[in-house]
């Protein structure tokens, strides 16, 4: 037998960002019917599932509404990694409990019950933000909440007061769940949302709802999207660098051609069709970021000199996809956190080929790679020697990497 002996203490650690859908409840209930003692402890022994109504949207990026992405936030199942912090998002209502589950008795089946969500501001509603609270045993708990630089609004102007015993993780995050549409809401009414789970996975909805907008139901969309419309420090660098190259272009040859090469939510293309570009073709292969970039820039008032193409830029034909005269600036945002992983370097050989013309400037103008070399090793955890663990660190590929949450050595 695998296990030979009943055990009385069981420790289960099968925990993800949504707290269910790693197995953490039938994992439990399998080890307590066929491997524990009737009296074994339970760690985790319980888990407290909290959640609030917030608006989560895309806000003006150097002036310009790149709101028509927001239809496309919809996703089947709730989104981790959930950057939570008080500038990427609003929150509506004040947190309130949703789910306890006792580990120690988990639940049999599926369940689903309506909770009464007092709003405490106008907004649109458009999103359930969840985390949980795992009592690990009597008084030592965890929490998802978030620390305190990247915590969770409460909803109100007041501050709320915290369990200063409740111990802030770094390895998960909160969660969200979009719903099927955007609702109007307003401060003092109540909404009830019905709240489910089937042992693993929780979903909210919201039944009859009077929806403003229906999401889009795009499996494909990229939702990195959305973290790059997020980072405004990379929208006004390259906003100034457009309008630098512009005014160059202006005044060495008089007109300005630009192809935007993946044009996505079309922000960079707006950009330059603000700063003066005679015309602008914006080239993106997906299907809805296209449809993104064309909504961007009607709603702009900028579609007068733009040409949004849904195809791969590497087909692109001179004079028939952009003017005959070809273009002369090139902008392009198509880096990974390797810089050449999106295969610009081609695109760009391919654009200077078939549509650009001889000397042609490009935004961004150069790009240049550093490396150092570190020393990533696990050794020991409190107390105990993790060392066999850093044979599987090797990949064959790159990845991204926040060196700060990395304990390493510069060597």
């Amino acid at each position: 037998a695998d296990v030979p002996v009943y055990c009385n203490l069981f420790l289960n650690d099968t925990i993800d960002d949504g707290l269910l859908s790693s197995g953490l409840i039938p994992s439990t209930k399998h080890c307590l019917q066929n491997l524990l003692l009737p009296d074994a402890i339970v760690l985790p022994s319980s888990a407290t599932v909290f959640a609030q109504a917030i608006e989560i949207k895309s806000r003006n990026i150097c002036g310009l509404d790149v709101s028509a992405m927001d239809l496309y936030r919809s996703h089947p199942t709730y989104t981790s990694g959930v950057l939570v912090n008080p500038d990427s998002y609003r929150a509506l209502s004040k947190p309130k409990e949703i789910w306890h589950f006792d580990l120690g008795n988990p639940p049999e089946a599926s369940d689903q019950k309506f909770v009464d969500f007092e709003f405490t501001k106008d907004g649109t509603f458009n999103a359930v933000l969840f985390w949980f609270e795992l009592n690990l045993i009597e008084d030592v708990k965890i929490s998802t909440r978030g620390s305190f630089s990247n915590g969770i609004d409460d909803g109100d102007d007041e501050n709320s007061d915290d369990d200063d015993d409740t111990i802030v993780v770094s390895s998960l995050t909160p969660s969200l769940f979009y719903l099927d549409g955007e609702i109007k809401s307003y401060a003092k009414h109540v909404v009830p949302i019905k709240c489910s789970h089937n042992t693993v996975a929780m979903q909210f909805s919201v039944e009859d709802a009077d929806y403003m907008h229906m999401m889009k139901k795009d499996a494909s969309f990229p939702k990195y999207q959305f973290s790059i419309l997020a980072d405004e420090r990379r929208a006004s660098a390259y906003d100034a660098a457009i309008q630098r190259q512009m005014a160059f272009l202006k005044k060495r040859e008089g007109y300005a051609n630009v192809l935007d090469i993946g044009s996505g939510s079309g922000l960079l293309t707006m950009m330059a069709a603000r700063a003066g570009a005679d015309s602008v073709l914006a080239c993106e292969m997906h299907p809805s970021l296209a449809t993104c970039t064309r909504r961007n820039v009607a709603q702009n008032n900028l579609s007068r000199n733009v040409n949004v193409v849904c195809k791969d830029a590497a087909l692109l034909e001179r004079g028939i996809h952009g003017p005959h005269e070809g273009c002369n600036m090139i902008v392009v945002d198509l880096f990974d956190c390797g810089l050449t992983g999106e295969h610009v370097l081609y695109m760009l050989e391919e654009a200077r080929r078939k549509v650009a013309n001889v000397g042609s400037v490009v935004v961004p103008a150069a790009a240049t790679i550093y490396a150092m070399g570190v020393e990533a090793y696990t050794t020991e955890i409190d107390g105990f020697d993790m060392s066999a663990h850093n044979k599987y660190r090797w990949d064959s590929k790159y990845e991204p990497v926040e060196m700060k949450n990395v304990k390493h050595r510069r060597l």
